[in-house]
C-alpha cells in the first residue's frame, strides 16, 4: 500500500494529537480539578510524571529534568504560552540529552541552536513558545552518531586518568565534523597540544569553565571529571549533578552516575 504525502502528514498530525491527549489526561489525573487550569501546577505534575518514568540510577537525567522544569517555570513567568505536549517533550529531551541540549554545540551547529535572549527567563519563554521537534530530532540523531566514538574515547580517558591528551581526544571526538565515513579515508593525526577547535567547541569549553567556576570546582580533579562527562553526555550535566553530591564522595558517585547514564556495564 502506498500513501500520499498528504496522507503521511495527516498520520503524523493524528499521532501528535493522540500524544497530546494522553499527556493532558495524565496531567489532569494528577491534579485536583481546581488546579487543572494553572500552568505552574501542570508543569509540576509533568515534572513528577517524567521523573517517575526514570530508573532509580538515572540521577543525571533526574537532575536535568528538575533543572529544565525550573527554567521552564521562568519561561512561564516571562509570559510563554502553556502547552502540555511541548512541555512534556522538553522535559523528556532534558532527560535524554541534558537541560541545555538546545545550545549544546556537540549536538547542534550554532545556526540550529536556540538564539539566546538577554535573560534566561526570556530565552526559556522562547523555547516554550516555539516548536522544537525538528531541532530535537537533529540533536538526537547527532547524539546517536557520536555515541560509539565518545564511549571509546571516554574509556581511553579513564585509562589515562583524564590527562590533557585524553581530554583533547574526547573533545575532538565530541566535535568531529559531520561526514560520511569512507573505507579509504586516512585517520586524522593531531599533536596532543594542537587541537583544532571549532567555534562550537570553543563555546562549549568556555561554557563548561564558567559553570565549573560558578560551582567552585575549577582546577579540581572533579572539574576534569565533569568536563569529560559533559563531553560524553551533554553540556553542563555533570557540573550540575556534582554540586548536589557530598564533597567527600563526589568523584565515585559522579563516575557511577556517568556510567549509568551512558549505559556502561559495571
Amino acid at each position: 500500500m502506498q500513501l500520499s504525502t498528504e496522507q503521511m502528514q495527516q498520520m503524523k498530525r493524528n499521532l501528535v494529537h493522540s500524544q497530546a491527549r494522553q499527556w493532558t489526561a495524565r496531567v489532569d489525573a494528577a491534579l485536583l480539578p481546581a488546579q487543572r487550569g494553572e500552568p505552574l501546577a501542570r508543569l509540576g505534575a509533568l515534572q513528577q510524571l517524567v521523573s517517575e518514568g526514570l530508573a532509580p540510577n538515572e540521577t543525571l537525567a533526574a537532575r536535568d529534568v528538575q533543572q529544565a522544569a525550573q527554567w521552564l517555570q521562568m519561561g512561564l513567568e516571562a509570559g510563554a504560552p502553556w502547552r502540555d505536549t511541548r512541555a512534556a517533550a522538553l522535559l523528556n529531551a532534558a532527560a535524554a540529552l541534558g537541560a541545555l541540549w538546545f545550545v549544546d554545540g556537540r549536538l547542534l551547529p550554532g545556526a540550529r541552536q536556540l538564539p539566546l535572549q538577554p535573560t534566561l527567563p526570556v530565552t526559556m519563554a522562547q523555547l516554550l513558545a516555539q516548536e522544537q521537534g525538528l531541532r530535537f530530532k537533529q540533536a538526537a540523531m547527532r547524539e546517536r552518531e557520536l555515541r560509539a566514538g565518545l564511549h571509546l574515547a571516554w574509556q581511553r580517558a579513564l585509562a589515562q586518568e583524564l590527562g590533557d591528551a585524553a581530554l583533547l581526544e574526547l573533545a575532538r571526538t565530541a566535535f568531529a565534523p559531520h561526514a560520511e565515513p569512507r573505507d579509504d579515508a586516512p585517520e586524522p593525526e593531531f599533536e596532543d597540544e594542537a587541537l583544532p577547535l571549532s567555534p562550537d567547541a570553543q563555546a562549549f569549553l568556555s561554557h563548561e569553565q564558567r559553570l565549573a567556576q560558578m560551582a567552585g570546582l575549577e582546577g579540581s580533579p572533579v572539574a576534569r571529571l565533569c568536563l569529560a562527562g559533559d563531553l560524553l553526555l551533554g553540556l553542563g550535566r555533570c557540573v550540575r549533578l556534582a554540586t548536589t553530591l557530598p564533597p567527600d564522595s563526589r568523584e565515585p558517585l559522579l563516575k557511577e552516575a556517568i556510567h549509568a547514564a551512558a549505559g556502561f556495564q559495571r
